[in-house]
């Protein structure tokens, strides 16, 4: 099962990547037709895996109707030609991908890095980039290497206005600490652990038996312990409860009221990551990519942490 997984969903990648790749010659589009054909042949399969295999103890509770429906929606608004009509059905793709995260009285909550990058591509197609952006760098949460999640947050980001965009602090931190890019924080806390403890032991060791080669042996998972903990005190990638996305266009105020005047010329586009600096009943401040700061109705943002993993 999990090699058909694997298989399946390196094929469905491959075939993404090659729909919207721009062409070159007159037939591209007729190519990419069929492609985009094939492609959701396999979210139909990789849907079932995903349900049977990828998280096989919240699958047992979970409704199956409900991933086929989200999937049939999805497929069905890719086939569908009027904009407004085309962004209405892949909104209700969204919503119901949200309620299999969500969970309900029928099943419980399904949370995994696909289903998150699903739920962000419904959202994406809906042209809703911030609830995309929230959905992307929770699966990255869940699976700092997923490779769809990453290349498709990248997308998201590059669609917002370039006075907004957000700048990634990571990228030399992902290339200078490559273990980033597939461990999670809890992962590289546990190795670091692991790390210090034999190095207490070899050292241990080498102070009873009066052995040198213990001694210096010690400074092996010593070193380690040590990169590994710099890596993560410089590491500002990791999600906090403190950052937010716009999900909504919101005005920027100077206080928090509706009559206070706007900080900025024009309002916030959906898809802007934030740092939360208040919480209050209506209205939150917060801190833009570029350091000004102002206060947003509370409807206006998502919390990036997700509130049931708090």
């Amino acid at each position: 099962m999990t090699g058909n997984y694997k298989q399946t969903q390196s094929a469905m990648w491959s075939i993404w990547s090659a729909i919207h790749r721009p062409s070159s010659h007159a037939g591209g589009e007729r190519t990419a037709r069929g492609l985009r054909r094939i492609f959701w042949c396999g979210v139909i399969e990789f849907a079932v895996l995903l349900l049977m295999g990828s998280n096989a103890s919240a699958a047992s509770s979970t409704a199956p109707g409900r991933v086929r429906e989200a999937v049939h929606a999805y497929t069905e608004a890719m086939n569908t030609k009027p904009r407004d009509e085309r962004l209405r059905k892949f909104a209700i793709a969204e919503q119901l991908f949200r309620q299999l995260v969500a969970g309900g009285a029928r099943h419980a909550p399904v949370r995994n890095a696909d289903l998150y990058v699903n739920l962000g591509n419904a959202a994406l197609q809906a042209e809703h980039l911030g609830t995309a952006i929230v959905a992307y760098r929770r699966a990255l949460d869940l699976d700092p290497g997923h490779p769809r999640a990453r290349q498709n947050l990248d997308y998201t980001r590059s669609l917002l206005p370039e006075w907004v965009q957000h700048e990634d602090p990571t990228r030399w931190i992902d290339s200078l600490f490559f273990w980033h890019a597939t461990l999670s924080y809890g992962q590289i806390l546990i190795v670091a652990a692991l790390c210090f403890l034999a190095a207490a032991i070899m050292l241990a060791i080498g102070l009873v038996r009066q052995t040198l080669l213990w001694r210096n042996l010690a400074l092996v998972p010593a070193l380690g312990w040590l990169v590994l903990t710099i890596s993560l005190i410089v590491d500002p990638g990791q999600t906090t409860a403190q950052d937010a996305v716009i999900i909504t266009e919101a005005v920027l105020h100077t206080a928090d009221s509706e009559n206070a005047a706007a900080r900025l010329p024009k309002p916030l586009p959906n898809g802007v990551e934030v740092e939360l600096l208040q919480h209050r009943e209506r209205w939150s401040e917060v801190r833009m990519p570029d350091g000004r700061t102002g206060w947003v109705r509370n409807s206006t943002l998502e919390l990036v942490a997700n509130p049931e993993a708090r």
